[in-house]
């Protein structure tokens, strides 16, 4: 993640705070200590529950006393400010930077309501309903849509794409809406 600028166009508010694992690329969202941990910890993939910020910076954890005569204590700066805004590569995979998986559509609509692909994009799951599909190339191109019900090989929109969803037009989608909680 890359802080990118403030709902109130001000400037955001930054704490330092001691990390209690090695933090080695800024941008990572951080979490307040549990019992028993030194600092402030990476989240986790599924969860942002007791979030502290997103860190500006890197530090390497330490817990024995230096030789070189500096601190054992490592911070990290953290944007902490609510209306802060963010901005966020999506991955398709474990690994960072993974590319999303392009979708071919198997199956035209005249209606511009649904996006069918092949058995590889399985649709069912419950996590794209209420989801986002968007056009990759093609004539919809860039245009995306609230997945409002989902079937085995295809997710309709209740606003139709401005031009038909025709057979070997490529689309990316995500399991959640941007103004959805």
């Amino acid at each position: 993640m890359e802080y990118s600028k403030m709902l109130d166009g001000g400037h955001p508010l930054v704490m330092s705070f001691q990390v209690n694992e090695t933090l080695s690329q800024a941008g990572i969202p951080v979490l307040a200590p549990g019992a028993g941990d030194a600092g402030v910890q990476i989240s986790t993939t599924t969860s942002w529950a007791n979030a502290v910020g997103v860190t500006l910076d890197t530090a390497t954890y330490v817990t024995a006393q230096q030789t070189d005569g500096t601190s054992a204590e490592r911070e990290v700066d953290v944007v902490i400010s609510p209306g802060a805004i963010f901005k966020a590569l999506m991955s398709g995979g474990a690994t960072s930077g993974t590319a999303l998986t392009q979708y071919p559509v198997t199956t035209a609509s005249a209606t511009g309501l649904v996006v069918t692909t092949s058995s590889i994009a399985d649709w069912a799951s419950p996590q794209w309903d209420e989801g986002v599909v968007w056009g990759y190339d093609g004539a919809n191109a860039g245009q995306k849509r609230k997945v409002t019900s989902v079937s085995g090989t295809a997710a309709t929109v209740t606003v139709a794409f401005d031009q038909d969803t025709v057979v070997g037009d490529n689309f990316l989608r995500a399991p959640y809406w941007f103004l959805d909680d």
